[in-house]
């Protein structure tokens, strides 16, 4: 028995390293997924709030070129008279 005991011993002893560099591994792959999750999060709020102030500032654009232009207005009532349709 003493011989499979040392044999076992001589293993463990070699794997070990190799183990604990693999669960360090996998500790710092999970933070490293929990950072990339936290960044896509801000940035899908970021990215909202860039399309949305952006769009509205389109709308407000088109607005005044409406307000400042009837023949521009009655036209783009019509367009949106026939895409209503």
């Amino acid at each position: 028995m003493g011989i499979f005991s040392s044999v076992s011993e001589a293993i463990q002893a070699t794997t070990r390293p190799v183990i604990r560099a693999a669960n360090a591994v996998d500790e710092s792959l999970a933070m490293a997924t929990v950072y990339i999750h936290n960044r896509s999060v801000v940035f899908q709020d970021e990215d909202m709030a860039v399309v949305a102030t952006a769009s509205a500032k389109r709308q407000a654009k088109l607005k005044h070129e409406l307000e400042d232009d009837d023949d521009a207005a009655l036209i783009y009532e019509a367009l949106i008279a026939k895409m209503s349709a």
